[in-house]
């Protein structure tokens, strides 16, 4: 039963099993794999480099993320979520090279973790974290929102939003 599965895995959350939590939500999706709340909360279970059977397809962390996002196009925190994943940059001081970021196809489109943000923002444009980490992984030359983008204006839209945003002032 749809309702069980997801209220079983909500209560689960509270004890922290990831697993079991992770099982109930497949089963949840089993029964009606168009709910993209459920595969959100699923590809927040799922460890990177790991899968899970959902009926009987093996899918990973970005999987679950571009299920939600193919579900609602406007869901904001699953495409930063898949940005995340697909590898958004992260302030390190010490590296020495700048991985490149891997990228989805999405509606017969090239998705890399920027664009994801984008989308992150378009879904909800008052999201400190998404204009962030898209200025973080590559603002240059971004247009939209009726302009283009660069770096420092994405991070000044952080603070903008979030003045206290500590990750910010890295």
């Amino acid at each position: 039963n749809l309702g069980v599965s997801l209220h079983r895995a909500e209560s689960i959350a509270v004890s922290g099993d990831l697993m079991d939590k992770a099982a109930c939500y497949s089963r949840s999706l089993s029964i009606n794999p168009n709910q993209a709340v459920v595969w959100f909360n699923l590809g927040n279970t799922v460890q990177e480099n790991e899968t899970i059977v959902v009926g009987q397809v093996a899918v990973s962390k970005s999987d679950c993320y571009v299920s939600a996002v193919h579900i609602d196009v406007r869901f904001a925190e699953a495409w930063y979520n898949l940005g995340v994943t697909l590898g958004a940059a992260q302030p390190r001081p010490d590296a020495d090279v700048a991985i490149r970021p891997q990228s989805i196809q999405f509606r017969r489109r090239d998705y890399d973790a920027s664009m994801c943000f984008i989308m992150a923002i378009l879904g909800r444009e008052e999201y400190p974290e998404a204009w962030l980490q898209l200025g973080l992984t590559g603002a240059e030359g971004k247009t939209f929102l009726d302009r283009s983008w660069t770096q420092k204006d994405c991070i000044q839209k952080s603070l903008l939003l979030r003045p206290a945003f500590s990750d910010a002032w890295r």
